[in-house]
């Protein structure tokens, strides 16, 4: 793509980027969500907009459209894999997917060079938390 569809400067998009870190970091799902949105929208064919996206999901419990952006293939071709997978395999925990959690467990640790494994063996042994309150 020639033109991004929604023209922000670099300032502006490592704003939004802060912002909806800042935002997913406090919980605040939609507000992280739109932002990342508005990076995605600027920048289609980058991978960092689509895993925000992806964490916005989860933290708003909507497990689907969470692994259709973490497993986006922009995404999976991108240096942010193996963060990715990672957050794919909580995903899939925290929506009771044991067999997926599985296999995005096991990508983010072939994927990783051991950053994320302490986390990933924890959620294998812990309880599915109740998202439904």
């Amino acid at each position: 793509m020639d033109q991004p569809l929604f023209p922000l400067d670099r300032e502006t998009r490592k704003m939004f980027f802060q912002l909806g870190a800042t935002a997913a970091s406090d919980l605040k799902g939609v507000e992280a969500l739109m932002l990342f949105t508005a990076l995605e929208t600027a920048e289609p064919d980058e991978a960092y907009p689509k895993v925000g996206i992806g964490l916005s999901a989860i933290l708003m419990g909507d497990f689907q459209n969470a692994a259709s952006y973490l497993t986006h293939p922009t995404v999976q071709s991108s240096p942010l894999a193996a963060s990715a997978s990672s957050f794919l395999a909580m995903a899939h925990h925290l929506d009771g997917n044991a067999s997926a959690f599985e296999m995005a467990s096991e990508n983010a640790k072939n994927a990783s060079s051991g950053e994320f494994d302490d986390i990933l063996n924890e959620l294998a042994t812990s309880p599915v938390p109740d998202m439904s309150r």
